[in-house]
């Protein structure tokens, strides 16, 4: 168990340190790529050095050792073996005798063979002699035109350029070709390697020694001053490139180069681009937000996603002028390594509020904090009068200044945002309140229609009880008894009827508290057409197609009905533009049926106009998401505005609060189509524990 124990702790390690090697390499692989391209070129540099010019001075030297008549003390080759190599060529020339030539070559063999010498190789080329010779030329395998002769070692290179001859190439060679004779009939070639010993060769070596290490020096510090001035900077913009994610930005906290600024900048921008859409998106999905709450978020999203150790806001409040004090309300947003609780840390904050006017200031922190500076701006709110909020950024002793460019363009970025966010808040505020007044107006509208209506029919019904009723007694025939129920009953319905659309209208004040509850969809749908059909014309059918399996739903009974019997208004008002006049019969489809998902699904179609776009054209799909947006009026027909409390609100009710999803399509040929799912019971907001019914009485 112990062997195991330990092979699996090996193991362990064994991984690690693979994992640790492999993350070393890929953090540092630019500087592994660079060093090893750098050192391939300087070794390249200073082999060329060697050859162009340090092999070209020494052989300068030895030519002219030579012209000073010292070839026998530079190559070791005496005179005497020149001149006894010299006779024995001519003779084998002249004779052509093979026991000659032997002994030349065995001579030339001696040569190569001396350790003494700096010879190679060596050769004896010969021309034809100029003595006829019996027989047939090349006959014996020897060339028509003399002796060639040549031999070499060339381990003996190696062997004479040495360490302390050679700069770095050991493959320094020459040849001097000596002649056999005045005639320059034959020469004698002698390749050699760089003379022993020699101290001018020395000299010149220890010169290009000091060269080197010069040129090395240099080009030493030119790859550490690329590699802290580029290679740095741009590993540590990679490594924070690669560790950022689609969420969160990874910024580089000391910066020391422009290249690394640069970086920050640009994350410091992206980033700011997020938190904008993540505002957007908060303001669209709450829109009951507050200007508190919007500076809430913005101040916890910009401590979370920038990663500065302090971002605060405080709420305070004008009194008058140079007084201001702090409401209480209270974001900070630190890192864990602050010194100061939160408690202790509005309390600091509080006492650099502005008392001279002031809007924005950088202050000195004191203990725990000190050599700590603040940087402080205080902005307005644009919705409630005398309502400021004072907004505090700092960093530790860890993290550079300069890694955000400076704390002021940090401020102007967390204003500008919180600022930003104010005034969508104020305009959605004031789309709201253009868009409640569009909806109280056509409320009115239609609620004085239809009561208009519903009293006309109510009077004929009256009078006619009047006449039946006039002597104070019923009727006695059957004919008349049948009129006076018939008329009885029809002033129940028109009394009902009134009922269900106060009780239809008044469910606009339930939009911000809808009580939700387990209601069968089929019934709901039904119960609206009946309404619905009690105040159109009879030219308008009203057809409904309620799948039995159609599954039970928990939605607010009052508001699903106002948003169907604004689909549906919209629909008759699609089908009246089609036919000014009003003499084509169209028709408001209702079909019910289970999802996908399992949850009630709800479409509801007309032969109308369809939905245009702004140019009055069929919208494409792309262009038919407009019509949910807040203060688009729905229109089916350019520059007609619809009746109801428009799509938007539509919309707010079945997505917002209970949870569904609304969907709009044109219909091929024409008319349009919308689609509203519920989610299924399993997944549906929870019902309310008190429940109300929806024909309960005000």
């Amino acid at each position: 168990m112990t062997m195991t124990m330990t092979s699996t702790s090996t193991k362990i390690r064994w991984t690690r340190g693979r994992i640790m090697f492999t993350e070393f390499l890929k953090r540092n692989r630019i500087f592994i790529i660079f060093y090893t391209l750098y050192s391939l070129a300087v070794v390249l540099v200073l082999l060329e050095v060697d050859k162009q010019y340090y092999q070209n001075d020494k052989g300068t030297i030895i030519w002219e050792a030579f012209g000073n008549g010292e070839f026998s003390r530079i190559t070791g080759l005496t005179d005497a073996q020149i001149n006894a190599i010299s006779e024995l060529a001519l003779t084998v020339r002249r004779t052509r005798d093979p026991q000659e030539e032997a002994k030349l070559k065995e001579r030339l063999m001696d040569v190569l063979d001396d350790p003494n010498n700096i010879i190679w190789r060596i050769g004896i080329k010969l021309e034809k002699s100029s003595e006829p010779r019996a027989g047939k030329a090349g006959a014996e395998g020897r060339p028509e035109y003399g002796v060639n002769i040549d031999y070499q070692r060339k381990d003996k290179i190696a062997q004479i350029n040495q360490l302390s001859n050679s700069l770095f190439l050991r493959n320094f060679t020459r040849m001097a070709s000596l002649p056999l004779d005045r005639g320059n009939d034959g020469h004698l070639l002698v390749y050699y390697a760089t003379p022993r010993g020699d101290p001018a060769i020395q000299e010149l070596t220890t010169r290009y020694r000091w060269i080197a290490l010069f040129t090395v020096s240099v080009l030493i510090l030119l790859a550490l001053a690329i590699a802290r001035s580029l290679l740095l900077p741009l590993r540590n913009a990679t490594s924070a490139i690669e560790s950022s994610t689609s969420a969160r930005t990874t910024f580089i906290a000391h910066p020391h180069s422009r290249l690394e600024m640069l970086y920050n900048r640009m994350a410091l921008d992206a980033v700011i681009a997020r938190l904008q859409g993540q505002l957007r998106d908060e303001v669209t999905l709450h829109p009951q937000m507050t200007g508190w709450e919007v500076v809430s978020f913005i101040v916890r999203a910009f401590q979370d996603q920038i990663g500065i150790p302090l971002v605060a806001g405080l709420e305070v409040v004008a009194e008058g002028p140079g007084r201001i004090r702090a409401t209480g309300q209270r974001v900070i947003g630190r890192n864990e390594a602050w010194p100061q609780s939160e408690a202790e840390l509005a309390e600091t904050l509080e006492g650099l509020l502005p008392r001279d006017g002031w809007t924005r200031a950088r202050h000195l922190l004191s203990e725990p904090m000190a050599g700590r500076e603040c940087v402080v701006e205080v902005t307005s709110d644009p919705e409630r009068t005398g309502i400021r909020y004072l907004f505090a950024l700092a960093l530790d002793g860890r993290m550079q200044e300069g890694a955000y460019d400076s704390l002021e363009h940090l401020l102007d970025h967390l204003t500008g945002l919180v600022e930003a966010g104010l005034q969508a808040l104020s305009l959605r505020n004031q789309l709201l309140v253009q868009e409640r007044g569009r909806a109280n107006i056509s409320l009115s509208r239609n609620l004085g229609h239809d009561l208009t209506n519903i009293i006309a029919t109510s009077k004929l019904e009256l009078m006619a009880l009047d006449r039946l009723v006039g002597n104070g007694q019923a009727p006695e025939d059957a004919r008349r008894r049948a009129i006076l129920a018939e008329s009885l009953h029809g002033l129940l319905r028109s009394v009902k009827f009134m009922q269900e659309t106060v009780n239809l209208y008044r469910a606009y004040a339930f939009l911000q508290h809808p009580i939700l509850e387990t209601h069968d969809g089929n019934k709901l749908v039904g119960e609206t057409l009946d309404l619905f059909g009690m105040s159109i014309s009879a030219k308008v059918g009203l057809r409904r197609e309620l799948a039995e399996e159609a599954p039970r739903c928990v939605v607010d009974p009052r508001l699903i009905k106002l948003a169907l019997f604004n689909l549906f208004a919209n629909a008759l008002e699609a089908i009246r533009k089609t036919d000014p006049d009003r003499q084509a019969n169209g028709w408001i489809r209702v079909v019910t049926r289970r999802s996908k998902e399992g949850g009630l699904c709800i479409a509801v179609e007309d032969s109308g106009t369809g939905i245009l776009n702004d140019g009055g054209q069929r919208a494409e799909p792309h262009e038919i998401e407009v019509i949910f947006e807040l203060g688009h009026t729905s229109r089916r027909v350019g520059g007609s505005q619809g009746e109801g409390l428009g799509l938007n609100w539509v919309r707010t009710i079945i997505q917002d609060l209970h949870g569904g999803s609304i969907l709009a399509e044109n219909i091929p040929g024409g008319g349009a189509r919308f689609i509203l799912i519920f989610p299924p019971l399993e997944t549906a907001p929870q019902p309310e524990a008190q429940a109300f019914t929806a024909n309960v009485d005000y």
